[in-house]
C-alpha cells in the first residue's frame, strides 16, 4: 500500500511540474511576443472591445449631458458652460473609469479639464511617435460623426485611444474622450493581460501544490 501511495505522490509531482512549465508558458508568451509578431502571424492585436465600448459611452453620455446644459442658453455663455460641465464630468466622481475629456475646435485645444495651460493652443503640427498627426485625426474621426483615434504621443507612457464625436454642427467644437490603449488578438480568448494572469495564476498553484507534496514526502522521511 506505501509503496502505491509512493509511486501516486511521484505521478502527481510529475503532473504538477508539468502543468506548471505550460502554465508558464502560457502566462510568459504574451509578455515576450511583440505587435509585429502576432502581425507576422496574420493577426494583429486591436484595441480591446470591451475599452472602445467604454468610451463610446462615456462620450455619448458626456455629449448628452452637455447639450442638456447648454441647449437653452445664451450663445455668448455657452462656451464657458461647456467648460464648467467638461470639469464636472472628467474631474467629478462619476469618472469611474479615469477617462480623459478634451474639448476641440478642429486642431485646436479650446478646453483641458485640470489643464487649463494647454487651452487655445493648435496642435496642427504636433505629431505623435509614429509620425501622425493626432490632432487632425481626432478632427477627422469627429467630422465622420464619430470614430476611434489610436495614437502615441511623445510625452505618453504608452499608446492611447480616443473616441471623438461632434457637440453640434458640422465644423463646430467637438470632444475627445482618451484612455490608455488595451488590446486584444482578433479571434482570441480575450485581453491579452487576462491571458498571461490567467497563466501565471496557474502555474503558482500548481508549484503551491508541487511544494505541499515534497513537504509531505519530507515530513514522512523524519518520522
Amino acid at each position: 500500500m506505501e509503496y502505491f501511495i509512493s509511486r501516486l505522490r511521484l505521478c502527481l509531482c510529475f503532473v504538477l511540474a508539468a502543468m506548471s512549465g505550460i502554465c508558464l508558458y502560457i502566462g510568459a508568451t504574451p509578455l515576450l511576443s511583440t505587435r509585429e509578431a502576432s502581425a507576422e502571424a496574420g493577426r494583429e492585436p486591436v484595441p480591446a472591445a470591451e475599452l472602445c465600448l467604454d468610451l463610446r459611452l462615456d462620450a455619448d453620455n458626456a455629449a448628452k449631458i452637455l447639450a442638456d446644459t447648454t441647449g437653452r442658453a445664451d450663445p455668448q455663455e455657452r462656451p464657458s458652460l461647456l467648460r464648467e460641465g467638461l470639469d464636472a464630468l472628467a474631474l467629478g466622481p462619476g469618472n469611474a473609469s479615469g477617462a480623459s475629456f478634451l474639448l476641440w475646435k478642429d486642431t485646436r485645444l479650446l478646453h483641458a479639464p485640470g489643464f487649463p495651460d494647454l487651452a487655445g493652443k493648435s496642435y496642427f503640427g504636433e505629431k505623435d511617435i509614429d509620425g501622425r498627426s493626432f490632432a487632425r485625426d481626432l478632427a477627422r474621426a469627429a467630422g465622420r460623426g464619430g470614430g476611434f483615434t489610436l495614437f502615441t504621443p511623445a510625452h505618453a507612457k504608452g499608446a492611447l485611444l480616443a473616441y471623438s464625436r461632434p457637440l453640434g454642427p458640422a465644423g463646430g467644437p467637438f470632444l475627445s474622450v482618451y484612455l490608455p490603449a488595451r488590446f486584444e488578438i482578433p479571434g482570441g480568448s480575450g485581453p491579452l493581460t487576462d491571458l498571461y494572469s490567467g497563466g501565471f495564476c496557474l502555474s503558482g498553484f500548481s508549484f503551491a501544490g508541487l511544494a505541499c507534496l515534497c513537504g509531505m514526502r519530507r515530513e514522512r522521511n523524519r518520522v
